[in-house]
């Protein structure tokens, strides 16, 4: 039986839609990061006509995760733009908790709904403690998500682009 015919036990409780939905979640917040790390470059080594830093972001923080990255930029962001460090940590606090559904839709246990069009997960976490939250979904909703990131990280560049900080990348694939 080749990979086209063979169906795996989630296929059975998730429809297409829900599968792509999901993913749309995943490679949205996958974008993010990339987007993150030539931020960073921008902030720290800004781009001039004889050199494009984007290597260098590469370079860099290749394997910085999110929030160390987010780190730094609020730590440059003080320095920078010392009157608009409130925005800027609020601008943050959103794409953290962005992360936190990215982390919800990557890692929960997903299964039907109760609700029509509806997929339930559960997240168990054991860092202090056994933790369980369940949580339902409907594929709109999961697609709200994505569009929720999407906009975040535009405030985040249109944050930057109003001070002169940020220039758009390249437009290759991530």
């Amino acid at each position: 039986m080749d990979a086209h015919e063979r169906r795996l036990p989630l296929e059975d409780h998730l429809s297409h839609d829900q599968f792509k939905a999901i993913g749309l979640v995943i490679t949205e917040w996958a974008a993010i990061e990339r987007s993150l790390l030539y931020i960073l470059c921008d902030l720290t080594v800004p781009a001039t006509p004889e050199r494009d830093n984007y290597v260098l972001a590469l370079v860099l923080a290749t394997g910085m995760n999110y929030r160390t990255l987010l780190g730094l930029m609020v730590a440059i962001a003080q320095v920078r733009f010392p009157s608009d460090t409130k925005e800027f940590q609020r601008i943050v606090d959103d794409l953290q908790n962005s992360a936190t559904k990215r982390d919800i839709f990557a890692h929960g246990a997903w299964s039907r709904g109760k609700k029509a069009d509806s997929i339930g997960s559960v997240q168990l976490k054991s860092v202090g403690g056994i933790k369980q939250t369940a949580r339902e979904y409907t594929t709109s909703e999961i697609r709200q998500v994505a569009i929720e990131m999407h906009e975040r990280i535009h405030a985040l560049s249109d944050f930057l682009k109003a001070r002169n900080a940020w220039h758009d990348p390249p437009t290759t694939a991530a």
